[in-house]
């Protein structure tokens, strides 16, 4: 696949569900003005599901491009080469149980806490504190 084989199968597409969007908008206006709100409401879902199916196909094609160059690893960013090792990882992982010894140690040992340096969008691993027990 060339890169504009590629940017070809991205632009049709794209452009058959912008046709389609577009289609569905101008219905908007031979509706009754009391299902609108309906209307509008399942556009919303259209729209979800044609950005959903778009960046899939996208994702797929890409990757048969990247496929089709014969590119080694090494010579790819580093995001796509872990990416592309995904097998691997999980091979090595399930491999002796180390997830399940895994999640038995963090509940022997630490408690799941939001981390309050970051506001609670980052979380990290802490030791659990005991609490006296008696008055």
């Amino acid at each position: 696949m060339t890169a504009d084989e590629l940017r070809l199968v991205l632009e049709t597409e794209l452009a058959w569900r912008q046709e389609e969007l577009a289609f569905f908008k101008n219905q908007l206006n031979e509706i009754v003005e009391e299902d609108k709100d309906k209307y509008r409401k399942s556009l919303v879902l259209i729209l979800y599901s044609h950005m959903e199916g778009y960046i899939k196909i996208c994702l797929q094609t890409y990757i048969q491009y990247i496929n089709s160059q014969g590119l080694k690893r090494k010579e790819v960013d580093t995001g796509l080469m872990v990416a592309s090792m995904h097998k691997e990882f999980i091979a090595t992982v399930y491999k002796g149980n180390i997830i399940k010894n895994l999640i038995m140690d963090c509940q022997s040992y630490t408690k799941y806490r939001p981390n309050e340096t970051t506001g609670g969008i980052f979380v990290s691993w802490r030791r659990k504190e005991e609490l006296p027990t008696g008055a």
